[in-house]
């Protein structure tokens, strides 16, 4: 159930993507974005909740604190993340990903949202 929780915004935006598709063919794209981002997110999920070393936690947070997919997947995973995150200004209204107008033209974008891009 945590897991369903930790991944439910990629999985809402998935299944808007899949209505959409019924009207507009275009859409089946991004339903194949939101499932690889469904992917990534569980990927990090799993990683956060089973990392003992605190440093490690800590740059997973940062990392993970630039969308409002990847908070709420850091939030079910290491529940004392809310407190990093409140400290840092993020609110529940933040859904964009910071300087999304600028990031979204950017390769290391896409390959965080499809889960190719990993950090050691």
């Amino acid at each position: 159930m945590r897991t369903i929780l930790a991944l439910h915004p990629p999985i809402l935006v998935g299944g808007l993507s899949i209505y959409l598709a019924s009207f507009h063919p275009v859409f089946y794209i991004l339903t194949v974005v939101m499932v690889l981002d469904i992917k990534a997110r569980h990927k990090e999920y799993k990683e956060l909740r089973n990392s003992s070393n605190h440093k490690h936690r800590i740059t997973m947070l940062r990392r993970m604190s630039t969308s409002w997919c990847t908070r709420t997947a850091a939030q079910w995973a290491y529940p004392p993340s809310r407190y990093f995150y409140k400290q840092r200004g993020y609110k529940f209204y933040h859904v964009l990903p910071d300087s999304f107008h600028k990031r979204v033209l950017r390769v290391n974008f896409w390959k965080d949202l499809i889960g190719v891009r990993h950090v050691e």
